[in-house]
């Protein structure tokens, strides 16, 4: 026998299989796919956090003519990671629902969920609650008072000392220093 018919007799025996075969093989595995998708989660989040734990030091610590570089390390280093563990999220649910159509990432659903997180909860500095507001020293200028308010009713920031305002996503960009797509996905991570 020839090669090509040993690969030929060898694929009769031993098909390739589906996922979803390999599940009703082997049924157990969902339940290790659940929890892996969990522990993802969780990494997920924590190096959100992380990240933005690591914006606060750059900008309380380096020089601001350099920190540009920091910044690209951060969007180079920490928030490919967490793109990565979403993706890896994605496979195992489509392992789980083969089904299931895969929605987009930047669709309307996702930006408004990430335009819902709450501001206060990702701020890295104090802030002191005021009637419906919260304020704080502004993070986009040297702020001597509080100028800087977070306004829960509509979730948007704005400062009266540089005039800086916008939402969630705008908030990660600028104090990030990052483009849309990526702090998207940063707030996803966090919310998730």
């Amino acid at each position: 026998m020839q090669t090509s018919e040993l690969e030929k007799e060898h694929r009769k025996l031993f098909p390739k299989r589906s996922e979803a075969e390999w599940l009703e093989i082997f049924p157990q595995a969902k339940e290790f796919i659940i929890w892996k998708i969990g522990e993802l989660r969780r990494e997920m989040k924590a190096r959100a956090v992380e990240t933005l734990a690591k914006v606060r030091v750059i900008k309380e610590k380096s020089v601001k003519e350099k920190q540009w570089f920091w910044f690209m390390v951060i969007e180079r280093l920490d928030i490919g990671v967490i793109v990565e563990l979403s993706q890896e999220i994605r496979k195992l649910k489509t392992v789980l629902h083969p089904n299931l159509t895969r929605p987009k990432m930047f669709g309307k659903m996702a930006v408004e969920r990430a335009g819902n997180t709450p501001i206060q909860s990702i701020v890295d500095f104090t802030l002191k609650k005021s009637g419906k507001a919260f304020v704080g020293r502004c993070p986009f200028h040297i702020d001597r008072t509080p100028s800087f308010y977070i306004y829960l009713d509509t979730n948007t920031y704005h400062c009266y000392g540089c005039l800086a305002h916008g939402d969630a996503i705008k908030f990660i960009m600028e104090s990030c220093k990052i483009p849309f797509k990526k702090a998207v996905r940063l707030l996803l991570a966090i919310n998730n």
